[in-house]
């Protein structure tokens, strides 16, 4: 495991050994090789050499992802051979930094299932109000945020929110990222009053606490700017993510995933000036960065095809629009699980591009499909699940009528 990525010999030889189970150690036959203490001394072991091989910061460190692919085999290899009741600290850590990094590459239903056996083993070993569980914790949320679950992380992040900041204290670093978290969440859920206030305090006390150039202060910033932005504040929006931008260049480097996240949120604010050549443009430059820096497969470089997407369409080019949709659905199938949120907002897209183009007979069933994934996923009461419920009304009510089909639907971000 200590040799370079893509070696698996000694991954596969160490999962092997933890996979056997103990034989009983009288009659003939016995191997001593598997009693319960070598099988235990041989699982400890096979945890440590994939805990020494990980590469660090899972969802930014895109040089360390090509050895994640290769590990997490390994990884699942190891957990499904083990129970909770085996794991310690070593395999929580295992658990916690795999989940980073499943949760990043758009993999939530495994994110989820590490989170939260990570979370069981750090509450029974460390206690709920240790530093450690709290992190897993806030991480769960995340999670849970990232699969559109957005009561269940409110009420996660609010609890980890109260605990941190009882443990910690309100002006802790760690503290000041859960509520960061959680105004993001409220912002996904359409409470945009709550989410700009909690961002304009997580700002204001970042800057003061960590300096306005730490990456923490600047995703705040960024944050607060694509909030307005959500809000219509685009006067207000537009030179945030500007600033946001330059900071990132100069602190993160041009390639780093947070600058290409600004760009991608700058070139969406820029929607409201009318200027779809220069909208278009921008987000052609964040496509192609991003496919550059994070690989073609990534969700974030999927989320700019989206977009891209939906600025040809905003121009009228809904023949580049619509084969570009068409791309990015497919895609997002192919890479992300189940009724990912992204999903959902691709086929939104696509049957919102077929009605402009007066297709209602493609529209109509695949809104329907639309509609019952979100409800799976996200519920009745999402704001995604109302967005695409609306759309499917509309498309219905245009080919019952014989009106015009080119009805301006509710995009999905």
């Amino acid at each position: 495991m200590s040799g370079p990525a893509g070696d698996r010999g000694c991954a596969d030889r160490w999962v092997q050994a933890v996979a056997r189970t103990p034989d009983p150690q009288t009659g003939p036959g016995a191997d001593p090789h598997r009693t319960p203490e070598a099988t235990a001394t041989a699982r400890g072991r096979a945890t440590a050499l994939l805990l020494h091989a990980l590469p660090e910061a899972p969802t930014t460190n895109v040089g360390g992802w090509s050895r994640w692919q290769t590990l997490i085999p390994h990884v699942d290899a190891l957990m499904s051979v083990t129970t909770p009741d085996q794991d310690d600290e070593s395999s929580a850590v295992l658990l916690y930094e795999s989940s980073c990094f499943l949760n990043g590459q758009g993999q939530l239903n495994r994110a989820a299932v590490y989170a939260k056996r990570a979370l069981a083993d750090r509450e029974r070993l460390l206690g709920r109000d240790h530093p450690d569980t709290l992190a897993t914790r806030n991480h769960l949320a995340y999670v849970h945020r990232s699969a559109g679950e957005l009561d269940r992380a409110v009420e996660l992040f609010e609890q980890t929110l109260a605990d941190r900041g009882a443990v910690l204290g309100d002006d802790h670093p760690d503290t000041l990222t859960t509520r960061h978290y959680l105004a993001y969440t409220h912002q996904l859920a359409g409470d945009l009053d709550r989410a700009v206030e909690l961002f304009e305090q997580t700002l204001a006390d970042r800057e003061t606490v960590l300096g306005d150039d730490h990456p923490d202060t600047l995703r705040s910033l960024n944050h607060l700017g694509y909030a307005l932005q959500t809000a219509g504040d685009y006067t207000r929006a537009i030179p945030l993510h500007e600033r946001a931008l330059a900071d990132r260049e100069r602190v993160l480097g041009g390639d780093h995933p947070d600058t290409l996240a600004t760009r991608n949120d700058l070139a969406y604010a820029y929607r409201s000036t009318g200027d779809l050549d220069r909208v278009i443009e921008l987000f052609e430059r964040a496509l192609a960065d991003r496919e550059r820096v994070l690989g073609g497969d990534h969700p974030d470089t999927l989320a700019t095809r989206n977009d891209l997407a939906h600025a040809y369409e905003s121009a009228g080019d809904l023949d580049r629009a619509v084969p570009l949709y068409e791309q990015t659905l497919a895609d997002r199938v192919r890479v992300l699980s189940g009724d990912h949120p992204d999903i959902i907002a691709s086929r939104n897209n696509l049957a919102g591009a077929y009605q402009m183009a007066g297709d209602l007979d493609r529209a109509v069933p695949l809104y329907e499909e639309t509609l019952a994934s979100a409800l799976r996923c996200l519920g009745g009461g999402s704001p995604t699940t109302r967005t695409v419920r609306g759309n499917l009304d509309d498309a219905r009510l245009a080919r019952a009528t014989g009106s015009s089909a080119a009805h301006r639907y509710r995009h999905l971000a």
